[in-house]
């Protein structure tokens, strides 16, 4: 299987139209979820996750590669307080909810406490965008 990260048709659309208004994006939350117990093909058309396990701020959205300003990456922490699942998928909103990008991760076990192994997860996302000044990240 690949993994990868797309913008879906809702994110096109948000980059198209900060484009041409010159209002930017609010990149404001990110989520994982298990895919519903199946791998995931990330595609444009998605709206929300298969199930989605878990929604917080990022803990970091950072650009990795000063040549390339366009590349970002965005990171989300999921406690150790949220487990018991598979992580499969992950995805990237705005202010208004809506799915800006949304990817696949390979099935990797989030245990639980009780099962004697369990801690934080880091999970990370790169993606690029039309034009560095249409995203805004809080």
């Amino acid at each position: 299987m690949n993994y990868r990260t797309i913008h879906t048709t809702y994110g096109l659309q948000c980059m198209a139209q900060a484009e041409s208004t010159g209002v930017p994006i609010n990149l404001t939350h990110m989520g994982v979820g298990d895919g519903n117990g199946n791998d995931v093909t990330p595609v444009e058309s998605l709206t929300q996750l298969a199930r989605e396990m878990y929604r917080e701020k990022p803990n970091r959205v950072y650009q990795p590669d000063a040549d390339q300003p366009t590349l970002y990456a965005a990171e989300l922490v999921v406690p150790k307080s949220v487990s018991g699942f598979v992580m499969r998928e992950i995805a990237l909103f705005d202010a208004d909810g809506g799915m800006f990008l949304v990817g696949n991760l390979p099935a990797t076990y989030k245990p639980h406490e009780s099962e004697g192994a369990y801690s934080d997860a880091v999970v990370r996302v790169l993606f690029m965008v039309s034009n560095a000044a249409i995203v805004t990240i809080q």
